[in-house]
């Protein structure tokens, strides 16, 4: 069985990988570069082979070609992870891009990917076509997966977690010490003025702690 992710990215992707991981589907793939860039030159075929060693797919450009792994795979179960509001799911993708344009690399991949994905390379230039473009994918996903039972929908800011997911895979939730009392993983999550601020302090307190050693 496959598990994939079919949500757009900064819907709780890696989390959702990194908590299928936990389930047991530990070959694990996430963001590809080059898939996006094969998917823009149609090499569909090329995309789905590279899937085969893989059990557990997340973000770009997996969520472009829902409909080509659903008939590629007769034991693949999808899941849609969104997030709570578009306007939301909007700023995340802003931050995401500030980030990842001040990291070599991924300034050079960012505007690419976005480009093939969202049709604009700058978030900040497009607001109205990025919203659009993330209202019209979730549509189109719930759309064509209407009625099939191997797709479920999630979204971790309205409470979503491992019952819901262990539920639709048919597992036994992880042990309870490995999940921090049954919490589910929420990652890549990008910092609040409050976590930076706890950081901080966390710092600040472990500096504090080494002088009063050495005195």
């Amino acid at each position: 069985m496959k598990v994939i992710g079919i949500g757009l990215n900064k819907t709780g992707t890696t989390s959702l990988g990194k908590a299928v991981e936990m389930l047991g589907f530990d070959k694990h793939h996430s963001w590809n570069t080059e898939s996006v860039i094969d998917y823009a030159n149609g090499n569909i075929d090329k995309m789905l082979k590279f899937t085969e060693d893989y059990n557990n797919l997340e973000d770009m450009p997996w969520f472009l070609i829902y409909k080509e792994l659903d008939e590629y795979y007769d034991d693949a179960m999808f899941i849609l992870t969104t997030r709570k509001t578009d306007e939301i799911w909007y700023k995340s993708q802003c931050k995401h891009y500030d980030k990842n344009m001040k990291l070599e690399g991924f300034k050079e991949e960012t505007p690419i990917t976005n480009k093939i994905v969202y049709g604009y390379e700058n978030p900040y230039k497009h607001k109205k076509e990025y919203i659009e473009k993330y209202n019209q994918h979730n549509q189109q996903v719930r759309d064509y997966f209407k009625g099939k039972n191997n797709f479920i929908e999630m979204c971790f800011e309205n409470g979503d977690g491992w019952e819901k997911l262990c539920s639709f895979l048919q597992i036994t939730p992880p042990f309870i010490q490995i999940i921090d009392n049954q919490q589910f993983v929420y990652l890549n999550k990008t910092p609040t003025l409050k976590d930076k601020v706890k950081k901080k302090l966390r710092t600040l307190k472990r500096k504090f702690k080494r002088k009063i050693r050495k005195w």
